[in-house]
Parts: structure tokens; sequence; C-alpha cells
């Protein structure tokens, strides 16, 4: 192969490999422009100026969810049930994070719920 052939191919293959690298870097700026990027970056700018993560907020909300479903509980709800209806799956994790969102266990909770509810049949008895 003579000399010039095999130059020419050489800038040829650099040519494409800087076209390609070109094309790639243009996909990667479009991409960082499109709308739910931008969307995605203005909820994490949300949350960070309040101090607390989209996960965060998240298990607050089912928290508050479990809160809600024990103080409301009947006779056949248990910590168990609620823990696996609100979304955790480490009943051990969920105690720990209900104590420390609301300072108490979620079984003290479902204790006075059903003493409250014990309480309202027999008044209703009467």
């Amino acid at each position: 192969m003579p000399a010039v052939e095999r130059k020419f191919r050489r800038s040829r293959s650099t040519w494409r490999a800087r076209e390609r690298s070109r094309r790639s870097r243009r996909a990667f700026h479009r991409q960082r422009r499109s709308p739910a990027r931008r969307q995605l970056q203005a909820v994490q700018k949300h949350f960070a100026m309040r101090g607390i993560t989209a996960a965060q907020f998240l298990k607050r909300i089912r928290l508050v969810h479990a809160y809600d479903m024990l103080a409301e509980a009947c006779s056949r709800t248990t910590v168990t049930k609620v823990c696996a209806k609100c979304g955790f799956g480490n009943l051990g994790h969920f105690a720990r994070d209900y104590r420390s969102e609301f300072g108490e266990l979620p079984s003290d909770i479902l204790l006075r719920a059903r003493m409250r509810h014990r309480a309202l049949s027999r008044d209703g008895n009467r």
C-alpha cells in the first residue's frame, strides 16, 4: 500500500472518530437541555432549598399514612399489615423511622386506637 493511501486512510479514520465524538457530545448536550432534565433539576432544587431529599419527603408521606391507618385501626389491624400496606419492607426499619418521626412506637398508637375502639363500642351498647 502506498504511503499516500495509508495517510489518506489514517486521516479518514481520524475524521470519522472526531465526527462520532462531536455527535455524541451534541447528543449529550441536547439531553442536558431536555425538558425532563430541567424538571428533575427543578424538583431537586425545590427539595434542596428545604433541606430534604425527595426520598425523605416520600418516606414522611408514607409514615404519615401509616400513622393515620394505625390511629383509626380496628381489632384486626396489625403493625405488620400497616407496614406492608405503606410500602415498608423491613418492620424494624419502619418502627425506627416511625419512632424518630412521631416519638413513639407504632404499636403504642395501635394499642391506643384499639382501646378507643373498645370504649366506643361499649358506649354504643349501653
